[in-house]
């Protein structure tokens, strides 16, 4: 299921450490639009302070969100990421 969960059985990978809510935004919309399932950890910590994802003192070392999909998927969710018109240059892709 998108926004909630990943496959049953599947370990979760993390895609992406997002520290802008912004693409982090974008990013869910994009994986929901191909229905691949994925859930995010840290995401409210992102709106605590106004300077979060800003470039401020704050970084996506401390205040960051962790985008995570099955396993089952990471390859597509990739995929999805280098097809898109959006620059994740600035995060923490994952290797692969």
């Amino acid at each position: 299921m998108p926004g909630g969960a990943v496959d049953e059985g599947a370990d979760p990978v993390r895609l992406v450490k997002a520290a802008d809510p912004v693409r982090l935004s974008v990013l869910k919309t994009l994986l929901e639009a191909e229905g691949i399932p994925y859930f995010v950890q840290g995401e409210e910590s992102l709106h605590m302070l106004p300077i979060a994802g800003q470039g401020g003192i704050f970084s996506k070392d401390g205040l960051a969100a962790s985008v995570m999909v099955s396993e089952n998927y990471i390859e597509q969710a990739r995929a999805v990421i280098e097809a898109s018109d959006v620059s994740f240059d600035g995060e923490d892709l994952e290797p692969d």
